[in-house]
């Protein structure tokens, strides 16, 4: 996994506890490699925010199939339900 994804997800979820989910993971990392054979060369402080981007498409991405658990996880709801 590359490492710039998994603290990205991380800062992104900070109330998640354990493991990041694998299919967040998976989408994240195939985000990233997507977005590095479009654009391969990128500023310096462009490449910064790629990870990051890639990070956050996927939990919104992933939001939809997961509905409120991933909300939640986000902190943009208050339950699970």
């Amino acid at each position: 996994m590359d490492r710039s994804v998994a603290q990205a997800l991380t800062g992104l979820i900070p109330s998640l506890s354990g493991p990041l989910p694998k299919e967040l993971v998976e989408l994240a990392v195939s985000l990233l490699a997507q977005s590095r054979s479009k654009a391969s060369s990128l500023k310096a402080e462009e490449e910064i925010a790629r990870s990051y981007a890639c990070a956050n498409l996927a939990c919104e991405r992933c939001e939809a199939p997961y509905g409120r658990v991933v909300s939640w996880l986000l902190g943009l709801t208050s339950s699970a339900g």
